[in-house]
């Protein structure tokens, strides 16, 4: 494996080259992004067509190898979790699922954090920004 970390844009590249011969590529950005880092528009099905060739790469790696190439499965599953961290709604989703395992727990602090950060990330979703004055005909 060849990576490299820019430390202005904090992109990370690394390429791997399997048992086979066959090179492969991974590029993400640091996980921690601030809320208006989350992708819209066109990028957005490229990101989840991305995290859909990772999954893929990931369950062929798993099932091919059973699971001896640990190393391998790691940078894809951070891959994974970092590119989905630019979209917002699975971001929210697990904000929510956070928030109700916390409800469950009965942590109250934990409990607010997350309904918090849920709300924020609300906030960056397209389909919750329909403020203004509607009128109905």
């Amino acid at each position: 494996m060849n990576g490299k970390f820019n430390k202005e844009t904090r992109e990370i590249t690394a390429r791997f080259i399997t048992e086979d011969d066959s090179e492969f590529d991974l590029f993400f950005e640091d996980e921690e992004c601030a809320l208006d880092d989350y992708v819209q528009g066109d990028d957005l099905i490229d990101l989840r067509d991305y995290v859909g060739m990772l999954r893929d790469e990931l369950w062929n790696l798993e099932t091919s190898t059973g699971g001896k190439n640990v190393t391998f499965q790691t940078y894809l599953r951070n891959g994974i979790e970092m590119s989905e961290a630019r979209d917002a709604d699975i971001c929210y989703a697990k904000a929510l699922m956070n928030h109700q395992n916390a409800e469950m727990h009965g942590d109250d602090s934990d409990m607010a954090m997350f309904r918090l950060e849920a709300d924020a990330i609300r906030s960056q979703l397209p389909q919750f920004q329909l403020g203004g004055y509607w009128i109905a005909e």
